[in-house]
């Protein structure tokens, strides 16, 4: 019976993480062509923070994937032999690269919105503190899974649980990304909506992607 299960558990990682890759790779390819784009259209010397955030964004994006598809082999290279593995290793690599490029878009996007409130230091307040509580959360989110890898349930005998400082530190990580990122939506929504009617006609159509476009 708990062959069956460890085995189960086994086939149910290597499809999560072979589907999470297979989505992984096609939005690194999105990014990176509207990335390439942005540099095409962009202005070198007045957009020069931009390009350097977005550059170093891109690269540890990269590298999280190199990671994720090292994952992959190693997962589907176990589960073929029916050894046993333990995936916590690479989590918390990805999970420092995930927050590195979730910092680099919150600092991007902190200075567009800035642009657009009436509230600067209280923009600033909030950008400042969602940021930290964000970092925070992120890097204790990594030192707790690479703290103790036999938390694993791919390892022999352990059941599958979250500690709950883990939980706990996802908790405030979603929270804290979630609303800062809710609050730039609403922001730059707010101001394509104001300035719908300026110097050029804008329809809905046209509208709809670029609010779309803002919230991915």
């Amino acid at each position: 019976m708990l062959d069956e299960e460890m085995e189960l558990g086994h086939r149910l990682d290597a499809i999560a993480i072979g589907t999470t890759t297979c989505l992984a790779t096609c939005m690194t390819g999105f990014i990176t062509l509207k990335f390439l784009h942005f540099l095409s259209i962009s202005d070198s010397k007045d957009q020069r923070f931009a390009r350097c955030v977005g550059s170093a964004a891109l690269i540890m994006h990269m590298a999280q994937l190199i990671a994720q598809l090292e994952n992959t082999w190693l997962a589907m290279t176990r589960f073929a032999t029916s050894t046993p593995f333990n995936v916590f290793l690479y989590e918390g690599i990805e999970t420092l690269f995930t927050l590195f490029i979730v910092i680099c878009v919150q600092m991007h996007f902190s200075r567009i919105a800035r642009a657009f409130v009436n509230n600067k230091r209280r923009w600033n307040l909030f950008s400042a503190v969602s940021c930290s509580l964000t970092c925070i959360a992120g890097l204790a989110t990594s030192a707790i899974i690479l703290s103790d890898l036999s938390h694993g349930r791919l390892q022999r005998n352990t059941p599958p649980k979250l500690s709950v400082q883990l939980t706990v530190c996802w908790a405030v990580w979603l929270s804290s990304a979630t609303a800062f990122d809710i609050t730039v939506l609403s922001v730059l929504t707010k101001h394509i909506l104001k300035h719908r009617a300026g110097t050029v006609q804008i329809s809905f159509k046209s509208l709809l992607s670029r609010i779309l476009l803002v919230a991915v």
